[in-house]
């Protein structure tokens, strides 16, 4: 606020009062244009200040946002290696298994081929019993005899004692 220095006031002169108000309008201009600054900068303060409060607040709001939006990405993080940790462990386990179950079918395929060689070997026994079997029962029937006719049956049945039996 600049305030106009003030003029010294003459006597004697006619044009005393004329130059006293003009004088005085002067200074009251000046005064008002001083006024008037004084008014126009407090008024550029407080817009600046109402924005620079405006800017503030919206800093504030925007700075909350980045702070949420941090906490959920911090959050889905989080979450994200929660789920990288179980999917992990899930992969072990299913790896373990997976071997497991191959480990199994090994075992189960040397189980399966011990079954068809030991089949084999009672198949192989088999036949060889049946051979056996058939040429003991073509030898068998090569040594029998004939069966006796009836008749002869019935001459033995009525004899009497026992066909062998000693006089």
């Amino acid at each position: 606020m600049t305030i106009a220095p003030q003029v010294s006031q003459s006597t004697g002169s006619a044009d005393d009062p004329d130059r006293a108000r003009a004088i005085r309008g002067a200074e009251l201009d000046r005064r008002e244009a001083a006024v008037r600054e004084a008014e126009l900068a407090q008024a550029d303060r407080s817009a600046a200040f109402a924005i620079a409060s405006s800017v503030q607040a919206e800093l504030e709001a925007r700075l909350q946002e980045v702070e949420l939006r941090e906490r959920e990405l911090d959050q889905a993080a989080t979450a994200f290696e929660w789920q990288r940790a179980r999917l992990e462990g899930v992969q072990a386990e299913y790896e373990s298994r997976r071997e497991a179950l191959a480990a199994r079918a090994r075992e189960l395929e040397a189980e399966r081929t011990t079954l068809r060689e030991e089949q084999a070997q009672v198949e192989a026994l088999r036949i060889e019993l049946e051979q056996r079997v058939q040429a003991a029962n073509g030898r068998a029937a090569q040594r029998r005899r004939d069966p006796m006719a009836i008749s002869e049956r019935e001459w033995w049945s009525k004899q009497l004692g026992t066909p062998l039996e000693a006089a």
